[in-house]
């Protein structure tokens, strides 16, 4: 299925979008592409939910800054993180943030045993208790749309307070993400 927004080119962008561009291409685009995933077209367009925050940059902007401070100041490990992610793009059935998380997440240190269960929506087994833990909390805030008292008691036995919410908004951030791809039919390279 083609992809419902045009590539930009960046010769035809316009200032803000530019700037947008510039600051993608030397931040997601460099870690994006350095795990494996094709995130740039050989003209110099961006794939993935990076063509379409061009359309409105000062939103793309945001939402990036936002993803930004998420890594930076987040207390997961690597592996947690795309567990989550993971989960979501699987839930929300959203082939390219499936495409881009397994390299990433390959590159995280996920087994390919892991990642199968992760994107075919079987029950994982993974390596600690935080990770099981992640795993399950993902599913059942999407899925249901709310965290059961007994898997809320679990993981405030495993994390502060601060670290649940860096959970819960690292789905939502995702959900943000996947909604994008999928409104917009976002081809895998």
């Amino acid at each position: 299925m083609k992809s419902r927004l045009p590539l930009l080119n960046p010769a035809g962008l316009e200032t803000e979008q530019k700037e947008l561009y510039d600051s993608i291409l030397q931040s997601e685009i460099l870690w994006t592409e350095a795990a494996g995933c094709k995130a740039i077209t050989s003209d110099g367009c961006l794939l993935g939910p990076f063509n379409p925050v061009l359309f409105h940059p000062q939103l793309g902007k945001t939402l990036l800054e936002l993803f930004r401070v998420e890594k930076q100041t987040s207390s997961l490990t690597d592996r947690e993180h795309e567990i989550i992610v993971l989960t979501v793009g699987n839930l929300l059935y959203c082939a390219y943030e499936i495409y881009a998380h397994i390299a990433i997440g390959k590159k995280a240190g996920l087994s390919t045993s892991e990642i199968d269960a992760l994107v075919n929506g079987a029950a994982g087994k993974f390596q600690t208790e935080r990770e099981d833990f992640v795993h399950q909390f993902t599913i059942e805030l999407v899925s249901k749309h709310r965290v059961a008292d007994g898997l809320y008691k679990k993981g405030a036995s495993l994390f502060d307070n601060k670290t649940l919410l860096q959970v819960t908004i690292l789905i939502g951030l995702y959900l943000t993400v996947c909604s994008i791809l999928n409104a917009f039919e976002v081809e895998v390279p």
